[in-house]
């Protein structure tokens, strides 16, 4: 719907204060070393905490022809008690009803946020779409 923001239907604060487009070195000045660090496909990951969910800054890369996209993105791994709590209630009912693995929500170039679906719940919050420094990456 137009005008609407992610974080009017997607509760962003399970990020607490990280948001996406934020480089590693930004992350780690604010909140120390991460905790963990993985690769794959996508990029490299590093992992952090807010109030007990696993918060994941990523520097991910695709290619597209001839250009390469950099992003920095955050996932939140919501617990299954938050996953309830994390949607305003048409869009949960409608995930509730139509079980799909994978929900994309997206508005005309502003963030993105994913959501995965697992035996019912949101497993991963992906939040991207940002470029670095975007001053459009706004947190509840």
């Amino acid at each position: 719907m137009p005008g609407v923001r992610l974080g009017e239907v997607v509760n962003l604060a399970v990020f607490g204060p990280f948001v996406p487009g934020v480089t590693l070195e930004k992350v780690s000045l604010r909140h120390g070393e991460p905790k963990a660090t993985r690769s794959d496909w996508a990029g490299t990951f590093y992992e952090y905490s807010h109030n007990g969910t696993r918060i994941e800054v990523g520097h991910e890369r695709s290619a597209s022809g001839d250009a390469v996209f950099e992003q920095w993105v955050v996932c939140a791994y919501p617990t299954p008690q938050q996953s309830s709590e994390l949607l305003i209630a048409p869009l949960a009912r409608l995930i509730e009803s139509e079980r799909p693995s994978e929900v994309i929500l997206s508005g005309s170039g502003d963030p993105m946020v994913s959501l995965r679906i697992d035996s019912g719940r949101i497993a991963r919050i992906r939040w991207y779409g940002v470029k670095t420094g975007d001053s459009r990456t706004q947190a509840p």
